[in-house]
């Protein structure tokens, strides 16, 4: 660990299925609701990256024919964190947050 700091960049990706009985929002709040923070996936075609981004159309540059995969992990992907310092109450409250979902 570097002196002074407490954290890790590392972290679980999800993409909900397109057929998932709750969207991407409303995974997310279930799990912040348990104390699970959960973040958007900083990659994809989000707005704000390159693809997306206003001025990227004010320059010339080539784009994939599609960006349909990108534009699921926008609509559909997200993240939790995943660190060193989580314990097995921690571990365990996501299995079982998780494993409530299956019950949706």
């Amino acid at each position: 660990m570097r002196r002074g700091r407490r954290h890790s960049w590392m972290n679980i990706p999800f993409v909900l299925a397109e057929d998932a009985p709750l969207n991407k929002a409303q995974v997310m709040a279930k799990l912040e609701a348990q104390g699970i923070e959960t973040r958007a996936i900083m990659a994809g075609n989000i707005a704000g990256s390159l693809v997306k981004h206003p001025t990227t159309h004010m320059i010339e540059h080539p784009v994939a024919p599609s960006l349909q995969v990108a534009d699921q992990i926008l609509n559909r992907g997200f993240m939790i964190g995943c660190h060193p310092g989580l314990g097995p109450d921690a571990v365990d409250l996501l299995l079982t947050t998780l494993a409530s979902f299956k019950q949706l």
